[in-house]
């Protein structure tokens, strides 16, 4: 993480430490830095015995996905985003906090209420 004393909210979009090898597109072996959008609530997520967190993968805008699974988020000034990304829904994960390697943007509310709802949808729990 940045550093050991900041805060991390829901809505923060973070490249985490990656430990899974991925092969390119020459096969060779590579490690990598991933987008994850936060969705534990801000409490989990600042409270020291808590030592993971909950995440929904995010990608850059180049994957062939059904609609109904991500939500695109493109770069606004207020989500400071340096990319348009996909949040894929349908990947909720817990990785531990340490995995965070640096805040990339924040997701607005109206943004993160698309993306709650598109999940709900991808579980069934409307």
């Amino acid at each position: 993480m940045e550093s050991e004393d900041q805060c991390i909210f829901r809505g923060d979009v973070w490249l985490i430490d990656n430990d899974s090898v991925m092969k390119n597109a020459e096969g060779m072996l590579e490690f990598r830095r991933s987008p994850v959008l936060l969705i534990s609530t801000d409490l989990q997520a600042n409270n020291p015995r808590f030592p993971e967190i909950v995440v929904v993968t995010c990608n850059m805008v180049d994957q062939t996905l059904p609609n109904q699974l991500y939500v695109t988020i493109m770069p606004t000034t207020e989500n400071r985003l340096p990319y348009p990304v996909q949040v894929e829904t349908y990947t909720i994960d817990t990785i531990l906090k340490s995995m965070l390697h640096l805040r990339i943007g924040h997701l607005t509310k109206d943004e993160m209420a698309l993306v709650s709802s598109k999940i709900m949808m991808v579980l069934d729990l409307d």
